[in-house]
Protein backbone atom coordinates (compact mmCIF):
# COMPACT_ATOMS: atom_id res chain seq x y z
CA UNK A 1 0.00 0.00 0.00
CA UNK A 2 1.53 3.55 -1.08
CA UNK A 3 1.90 5.82 1.89
CA UNK A 4 0.28 9.47 1.64
CA UNK A 5 2.10 12.44 1.15
CA UNK A 6 1.05 13.27 5.14
CA UNK A 7 2.99 10.07 6.06
CA UNK A 8 5.95 10.26 4.36
CA UNK A 9 6.06 14.13 5.63
CA UNK A 10 5.73 12.76 9.07
CA UNK A 11 8.71 9.89 9.08
CA UNK A 12 10.68 12.70 6.77
CA UNK A 13 10.32 15.31 9.88
CA UNK A 14 10.43 12.34 12.59
CA UNK A 15 14.01 11.58 11.34
CA UNK A 16 15.48 15.19 11.59
CA UNK A 17 14.18 15.31 14.54
CA UNK A 18 15.45 11.99 16.27
CA UNK A 19 18.98 13.50 16.07
CA UNK A 20 17.80 17.38 17.49
CA UNK A 21 15.51 15.94 20.56
CA UNK A 22 16.94 15.07 23.68
CA UNK A 23 14.03 13.33 25.16
CA UNK A 24 12.51 10.00 24.24
CA UNK A 25 10.93 10.12 20.70
CA UNK A 26 8.46 8.24 19.09
CA UNK A 27 6.41 7.79 15.47
CA UNK A 28 3.09 6.77 16.52
CA UNK A 29 -0.18 6.34 14.51
CA UNK A 30 -2.04 8.90 13.05
CA UNK A 31 1.26 11.04 11.55
CA UNK A 32 2.01 11.49 15.28
CA UNK A 33 5.28 12.35 16.53
CA UNK A 34 5.47 11.96 20.31
CA UNK A 35 8.71 13.65 22.45
CA UNK A 36 8.02 12.95 26.89
CA UNK A 37 10.51 14.68 28.98
CA UNK A 38 10.20 12.76 32.42
CA UNK A 39 10.56 14.23 35.09
CA UNK A 40 11.78 13.13 38.78
CA UNK A 41 9.21 12.93 41.17
CA UNK A 42 6.56 14.91 38.78
CA UNK A 43 4.13 13.70 35.75
CA UNK A 44 6.21 14.01 32.45
CA UNK A 45 5.71 16.54 29.75
CA UNK A 46 4.74 15.22 26.64
CA UNK A 47 5.11 17.28 23.24
CA UNK A 48 2.80 16.08 20.17
CA UNK A 49 3.45 17.25 16.55
CA UNK A 50 1.23 15.80 14.16
CA UNK A 51 0.53 16.24 10.60
CA UNK A 52 -3.17 16.70 9.73
CA UNK A 53 -4.48 15.42 6.31
CA UNK A 54 -6.89 16.25 3.89
CA UNK A 55 -9.28 13.30 2.52
CA UNK A 56 -6.84 12.84 -0.31
CA UNK A 57 -4.10 11.76 2.18
CA UNK A 58 -1.84 15.46 1.70
CA UNK A 59 -0.91 17.81 4.66
CA UNK A 60 -3.23 20.35 5.11
CA UNK A 61 -1.13 21.46 8.44
CA UNK A 62 1.34 20.50 11.26
CA UNK A 63 0.09 20.81 14.66
CA UNK A 64 2.17 21.36 18.09
CA UNK A 65 0.80 20.51 21.25
CA UNK A 66 1.81 20.05 24.74
CA UNK A 67 0.53 19.78 28.76
CA UNK A 68 3.14 20.55 30.78
CA UNK A 69 2.80 19.31 34.28
CA UNK A 70 3.73 21.78 36.44
CA UNK A 71 2.46 20.93 40.01
CA UNK A 72 -0.61 18.64 41.28
CA UNK A 73 -3.94 20.24 39.62
CA UNK A 74 -1.93 22.80 37.83
CA UNK A 75 -1.34 22.35 33.67
CA UNK A 76 0.16 24.64 31.32
CA UNK A 77 -0.52 24.07 27.70
CA UNK A 78 -0.35 25.46 24.20
CA UNK A 79 -1.01 24.62 20.52
CA UNK A 80 0.43 26.15 17.66
CA UNK A 81 -0.44 25.95 13.89
CA UNK A 82 1.81 25.62 10.84
CA UNK A 83 1.29 25.88 7.24
CA UNK A 84 2.97 22.19 5.62
CA UNK A 85 5.16 25.03 3.87
CA UNK A 86 6.24 25.82 7.12
CA UNK A 87 8.20 22.66 8.40
CA UNK A 88 11.41 23.91 8.98
CA UNK A 89 10.04 26.67 11.70
CA UNK A 90 7.74 24.04 13.07
CA UNK A 91 10.63 21.38 13.63
CA UNK A 92 12.85 24.27 14.86
CA UNK A 93 9.71 24.97 17.95
CA UNK A 94 8.85 21.40 18.79
CA UNK A 95 13.03 21.12 18.50
CA UNK A 96 13.55 24.20 21.19
CA UNK A 97 10.94 23.37 23.19
CA UNK A 98 11.57 19.71 24.03
CA UNK A 99 15.25 20.85 23.91
CA UNK A 100 15.08 21.50 28.21
CA UNK A 101 16.72 20.20 30.88
CA UNK A 102 14.82 16.87 32.84
CA UNK A 103 15.65 14.64 35.60
CA UNK A 104 13.95 11.74 35.64
CA UNK A 105 13.56 8.04 33.34
CA UNK A 106 10.79 6.16 31.68
CA UNK A 107 10.91 3.32 34.37
CA UNK A 108 10.95 5.22 37.03
CA UNK A 109 7.91 7.41 35.92
CA UNK A 110 6.10 4.30 35.12
CA UNK A 111 6.34 3.34 38.81
CA UNK A 112 4.31 6.21 40.08
CA UNK A 113 2.35 7.07 37.40
CA UNK A 114 0.29 5.59 34.04
CA UNK A 115 -0.09 7.08 30.48
CA UNK A 116 -3.03 8.32 29.03
CA UNK A 117 -3.03 10.43 25.92
CA UNK A 118 -1.29 13.66 26.58
CA UNK A 119 -1.67 13.04 30.27
CA UNK A 120 -0.13 10.36 32.95
CA UNK A 121 -3.06 9.45 35.62
CA UNK A 122 -1.33 8.86 39.11
CA UNK A 123 -1.25 5.47 40.88
CA UNK A 124 -2.19 5.13 44.11
CA UNK A 125 0.13 3.08 46.93
CA UNK A 126 -0.53 0.58 49.42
Amino acid sequence: MKKSEAQELSESIYRELKDRVNAEITLATGNQIVARLYNQDKRPTVYTLKVKSNKYGNPSCLVIDTIINKMKGEHASYKVSFSPNAKDEAINVFSDSTNQPFFGNRGETLKKYRPIGLLYWGLAYD
